[in-house]
């Protein structure tokens, strides 16, 4: 048995620790022991809002309004209720006669007041926020909680710098605000304050080590700044810390792949930098210890990654990636060929499948898997540019006997031979020694006809390259 005074904080202890499964098996019960009791109704019709049972809990409200007219958590209720219904002003009338309901100064009535601004950010009604924050500060400018609460509702508003002062303020106040440092932290690492916000992630850490999303923001923070193995320890963190818990997100584990695989390649193009040999193709510079060490770790949780069903396709393209640079380009294009079954319509496969092909000097592979990708967006210039190259490399082989330009121009024709096309012929004409003049004539007519395309083609690597070159090199200046 439980009394109603018990019922309700036992309810509310549940509720504040995201235990809604058995705060709804409590609420049941005390029902069926105190069925008429206004306080319990109220608090059930809260918590139905916030499950969108909204019907029965607009029965409730219903039931109980004429006996409790004078009841500022009757008027919360009916707020909750008619911003989930879409109804804001409705919504915010109720939240005014909540205040009202209360003695001006008294500790009820600023408490009604944060409640209202709290419940306001939590349905994104942030502009709405203000109002009874300003209110509020009239009578308590330095309260840390309100302030919290505008500092929140600025950042969401875009009021980037302000919120950042307000969080300040707030911490000034409150210190040991762990929350506080953590949104702080990240409007810091979104604003390109960087120290703050190194300093106030591990405050943030220090003053909650059982803080799971602070070890994931904090990780991602080490990450964009290529502190690679340093993010992975706060992402291991995390998982050591919620992975058998429902809120765990197993998203992390490809952040911890991409740490790995990152610190991987960034200590190999070191290497292959320093590589003075005649024969150095990325692909080909051997992988030592400990890189490659480091790229089975990042291939095993891409496994992991994909088992979670966690952004799939990318795990399988960087599992290929990494299975290709280890040396073993059968298991390469066999998970590249399983992203292609689950998402046949992602170009970038194609182009990735076709890349492995001709890393095992596989013309016939190579060429198909690439026609195949251009036949999904003809529209993108840069992979006729591609293409073009590849058509010169593989044109006299065992399968393709035509000519260069005539293999580039029937698969051109066969999609459309859209002004994209163009620009790879062209680059094609350049790449087997076509006269100069005529070159220059065709990119200037392109230039005049494609601007937007022909500046598209510039960002192309190869194609820039030619560009750059007398007699074309007028033209990129002209475009740039």
């Amino acid at each position: 048995y439980l009394d109603t005074d018990e019922a309700e904080e036992f309810i509310d202890f549940l509720l504040s620790n995201e235990r809604k499964s058995e705060a709804l098996i409590v609420s049941d019960y005390v029902m069926s022991l105190h069925p008429n009791d206004s306080v319990l109704l109220i608090q059930r019709a809260t918590f139905l809002v916030e499950l969108r049972r909204l019907e029965e809990a607009r029965d409730i409200l219903k039931q109980i309004s004429p006996f409790e007219d004078g009841n500022p958590d009757l008027y919360l209720a009916w707020g909750d209720l008619h911003v989930q219904d879409g109804d804001i002003e409705t919504a915010l009338a109720s939240y005014d006669k909540a205040v009202e309901c209360e003695n001006i100064g008294t500790d009820n009535y600023y408490e009604t007041l944060l409640m209202i601004a709290c419940r306001l950010n939590r349905d994104d009604q942030y502009a709405h926020c203000f109002k009874y924050v300003d209110l509020f500060l009239e009578g308590r400018p330095h309260d840390p909680d309100i302030l919290f609460e505008m500092a929140y509702a600025l950042d969401k508003v875009g009021k980037e710098q302000e919120s950042i002062e307000t969080y300040l303020e707030v911490l000034h106040y409150s210190p040991l605000s762990d929350i506080s440092w953590y949104n702080y932290a990240l409007l810091c690492t979104r604003t390109g304050k960087l120290e703050e916000a190194n300093v106030a992630f591990n405050r943030a850490i220090a003053l909650n080590p059982d803080f799971p999303d602070a070890y994931v923001n904090y990780g991602n923070f080490l990450a964009t700044s290529e502190k690679y193995l340093e993010a992975i320890a706060q992402y291991a963190t995390y998982i050591s810390m919620v992975q058998d818990s429902e809120t765990f997100d197993p998203s992390v584990y490809i952040l911890v792949a991409d740490c790995c695989f990152n610190w991987a390649y960034l200590e190999r193009e070191k290497l292959i930098q320093e590589d003075t040999s005649d024969n150095n193709a990325w692909y080909q510079v051997p992988v030592p210890e400990p890189q490659r060490t480091m790229y089975e770790i990042a291939l095993e949780i891409y496994k992991i990654s994909y088992s979670f069903n966690c952004e799939p396709i990318r795990s399988l393209l960087q599992g290929a990636d990494i299975s290709s640079l280890l040396g073993d380009n059968n298991t390469a294009i066999k998970l590249v060929e399983q992203a292609i079954k689950e998402e046949p319509s992602y170009q970038g496969s194609y182009f990735m499948l076709s890349c492995m092909y001709e890393r095992n000097n596989d013309a016939e592979g190579t060429m198909d898997a690439f026609i195949r990708g251009l036949s999904i967006n003809p529209k993108d210039v840069r992979t006729w540019i591609e293409f073009a190259r590849l058509c010169l490399k593989y044109t006299e082989s065992i399968k393709y006997t035509k000519k260069a330009v005539d293999l580039y121009r029937e698969v051109a024709f066969k999609n459309g031979y859209v002004p994209e096309t163009r620009f790879g012929d062209v680059f094609l004409m350049y790449l087997s020694g076509q006269p100069s003049k005529i070159i220059l004539e065709i990119l200037t007519e392109l230039r005049d006809i494609f601007p937007e395309i022909f500046c598209e083609a510039c960002y192309d690597a190869s194609f820039r390259e030619m560009m750059r070159k007398h007699p074309y090199i007028d033209l990129l200046n002209d475009n740039e």
